[in-house]
């Protein structure tokens, strides 16, 4: 798909949030399931596309 550059291009503008997330926003959300704050939390999908598949 992004090979496309019309479509690499346009993502960004189809992103509500942010325009790209960073490895450090990805690396909050896997430092948080190291911690025993997240013991509780089984099963579950993080989707962490600033929004972008809402539509």
């Amino acid at each position: 798909m992004f090979e496309d550059q019309s479509i690499a291009d346009d993502v960004p503008n189809q992103i509500p949030i942010s325009p790209l997330g960073t490895m450090a926003e990805v690396a909050s959300a896997v430092v948080f399931h190291a911690l025993d704050g997240a013991d509780l939390v089984t099963g579950h999908h993080f989707l962490m596309d600033g929004g972008w598949t809402v539509w």
